[in-house]
């Protein structure tokens, strides 16, 4: 962590052992994207699919996002979306989005995110499924992002977005 002079120096020790939830210390980046591409295979695996980890109405749960968070993001449980049309990619777009009309999109299409912290680490899953696919492609389809820092109080969103945007392209 940095301090006051923002000097690096060591975190203060912690016991994660009753930390289970926290999942970034006991996993790392390939767990996490392993993670990722179950979801995003179950979100668009076919309904009849015994190979989905969740039914891709679960999925439709998690990522509807019923909470305004700003202008462009919603709260789900769990994951934040931001709407296809109101992301710009990692260049922190000024494109406005007025909550009444980001709550009446019907279809799910943009990206999903997580983003955690923990003392000397932060992290990001980030989620963008493809929708134009053509009859050929088999899920899961899109680009998942995961990264692990061991920097506190940083972002990693902002480089999440802009490095999906390149695999994306």
């Amino acid at each position: 962590m940095r301090n006051d002079k923002h000097t690096l120096e060591n975190c203060p020790e912690v016991d994660n052992s009753y930390k289970w939830a926290g999942g970034g210390i006991l996993s790392d980046v390939a767990d996490l994207l392993t993670f990722a591409n179950a979801i995003l295979y179950s979100y668009q695996a076919n309904p009849n699919s015994k190979d989905a980890y969740l039914k891709k109405d679960v999925i439709g749960l998690l990522w509807k996002g019923d909470a305004t968070v700003n202008s462009r993001t919603m709260a789900g449980l769990g994951w934040m979306r931001v709407n296809r049309d109101d992301f710009g990619g990692g260049h922190r777009s000024r494109n406005y989005c007025p909550p009444q009309r980001m709550a009446a999109k019907s279809s799910l299409g943009g990206l999903w995110y997580h983003t955690g912290s923990a003392v000397g680490a932060s992290s990001v899953l980030l989620i963008r499924p493809t929708t134009s696919r053509s009859s050929q492609s088999t899920p899961p389809s899109g680009v998942c992002v995961a990264m692990l820092c061991n920097l506190q109080d940083t972002s990693l969103l902002n480089l999440a977005k802009e490095v999906e945007e390149i695999f994306r392209e």
